[in-house]
């Protein structure tokens, strides 16, 4: 499998990776459940989209496809994107520090979640930035298993952007 993406409550949470392979390389399906988090998680999970790099991504988003371009956001590469994806809410699925700096934020979107949305959010001369929006394409069983895992977060509207 390609990728290993975690929730910000330090527990792996959103495992694409959630199948084995045998020998001869063939998938080894596994019972998938729903993720259970505990109410401290959740807290902590709920407080990511208060961050400033976070809560930046919509802007540009909404801006570039209204053609009300601001700042240095790439906007080329948020049109290139599918508009159905950024007309829907996101769940952030993974936050961290960026080698160069500012956060790589993942996303997934609520009503679509098929892909994995990967933002590079900048920080110079005190702007935000969306420097980078890269995305990758999911395989039909990673998908069924992130609506099944993650069902509670696909579904919850408070907990988007």
């Amino acid at each position: 499998m390609k990728m290993l993406i975690t929730f910000i409550f330090g527990l792996t949470v959103l495992s694409i990776n959630s199948f084995a392979l045998n020998a001869a390389t063939q998938p080894i399906n596994r019972e998938i459940k729903e993720v259970v988090v505990t109410q401290e998680e959740m807290k902590r999970y709920a407080s990511v989209y208060q961050d400033p790099y976070v809560r930046h991504i919509r802007k540009p988003i909404n801006n570039c496809f209204k053609k009300k371009y601001e700042g240095d956001d790439d906007c080329e590469a948020i049109r290139a994107i599918d508009q159905e994806y950024l007309k829907n809410k996101f769940i952030v699925c993974s936050y961290n520090q960026h080698l160069m700096g500012g956060r790589s934020i993942s996303l997934i979107s609520q009503k679509k979640p098929d892909k994995i949305f990967k933002v590079w959010v900048y920080r110079g001369d005190g702007v935000y930035q969306l420097r980078t929006i890269d995305v990758e394409v999911l395989t039909d069983e990673e998908i069924r298993e992130i609506k099944i895992a993650y069902a509670r977060f696909l579904k919850d509207k408070k907990l988007a952007l």
